[in-house]
């Protein structure tokens, strides 16, 4: 655990990247209050209206968030020799991750790797001085993940060196695997049938490669993510995350509301035991939120 001298200090170190909020909040918990359980929901875009999804085990992936600056120099198109080309380099450095993908895990062990943004240049005729771009890592395996981080990190600023430019890691921010707590999914299962019956459940709801941050709780104290189905064909919802298509059936929202009181309810009155669950270090957790400003 982080006493706390040594979490005012990380506390400082994050004030920098805009975590301060998060960390309060973990502060709070870790200093003044007990916590028996935990619980969050996320909406599923895939599950029906009127249920819930409760997983064991990793119900959501790990993510590598991270958002890079390659300095070159910049020239004339016509004299690409003159000049130091951030374009080369990124290029360069997608195809070792492409492949590092390829043979980062076992098959059973999803990883996926995808950049989302990127800008350089304005003009056809002139190699750019800077580049930038980002994206995330999604896993289900963390070792796996932070394996995948340590290459990212190690390969960029080897190719950029190559190149004669620069890397700057402006975002490094991984986030651990969804992982319920057996014991509580076993009591949220029950509890769910019990108060809204056996149709509000359904037992087979895969896991979901989207990733969450509630995960940085679930290191600290015993915990339970549920989904909350929002597809409907009455209001015609049931587009994926983030598609500019998404919407809900809010009727599905009551439904995750009846299973979060009857998680609670069931909790407070059976306070399950949770052997199998293992604390990881927070401060630990802490760094891999924001490793780049707990270096310093």
């Amino acid at each position: 655990m982080l006493g706390p001298e040594k979490f005012s200090l990380s506390l400082n170190r994050l004030k920098k990247s805009g975590n301060a909020g998060f960390l309060k909040f973990f502060a709070i918990f870790m200093i003044n209050i007990h916590v028996d359980m935990g619980y969050t929901t996320h909406v599923m875009w895939r599950l029906p209206a009127g249920k819930v999804g409760i997983v064991y085990d990793t119900a959501m992936a790990g993510a590598f968030f991270f958002n890079v600056t390659l300095h070159g120099y910049g020239g004339h198109g016509s004299r690409p020799d003159m000049a130091k080309s951030p374009i080369e380099a990124f290029i360069s450095i997608q195809n070792e991750l492409r492949a590092y993908r390829m043979r980062a895990g076992a098959p059973e062990q999803s990883l996926t790797y995808s950049v989302g943004c990127g800008n350089a240049g304005s003009n056809a005729n002139i190699i750019p001085s800077e580049l930038s771009f980002a994206g995330t890592m999604r896993c289900t395996d963390n070792e796996n993940g932070k394996a995948f981080r340590s290459f990212f990190l190690r390969t960029c600023t080897r190719i950029a060196e190559e190149y004669g430019c620069t890397a700057e890691f402006t975002e490094d921010q991984y986030i651990t695997v969804t992982f319920n707590n057996k014991e509580l999914v076993d009591m949220a299962r029950r509890a769910v049938v019990t108060q809204l019956g056996e149709k509000a459940l359904d037992a087979d709801c895969p896991m979901w490669m989207a990733s969450e941050t509630f995960a940085a709780l679930q290191n600290i104290y015993p915990s339970v993510l549920f989904f909350t189905g929002i597809k409907s064909d009455k209001v015609g919802s049931g587009a994926p995350n983030h598609t500019p298509e998404l919407d809900l059936d809010e009727d599905g929202l009551e439904a995750g509301v009846g299973a979060a009181l009857a998680y609670i309810l069931t909790g407070l009155e059976e306070k399950p035991a949770t052997p199998s669950f293992k604390a990881e270090n927070l401060d630990t957790v802490l760094a891999l939120l924001d490793a780049k400003h707990l270096s310093e």
